[in-house]
């Protein structure tokens, strides 16, 4: 019988620690999204410099 219980109890404990650790991936991609739309458009595009060969960020009109 103790063995049942101790068996229900690491159970609870593993959905509690599941169900957390979803609660807090949702969290975290919430962030990361939130991220991306804040930086959407900063980034440019890259252009070559026909003189030095290098590529710079391409300028915006």
């Amino acid at each position: 019988m103790v063995q049942l219980v101790a068996l229900a109890l690491v159970g609870v404990l593993g959905w509690y620690g599941y169900n957390a650790f979803k609660k807090e991936m949702a969290k975290t991609n919430n962030q990361v999204r939130k991220a991306e739309k804040d930086n959407a458009g900063t980034i440019s595009e890259l252009e070559k410099d026909p003189e030095t060969g290098v590529y710079k960020p391409k300028k915006r009109d």
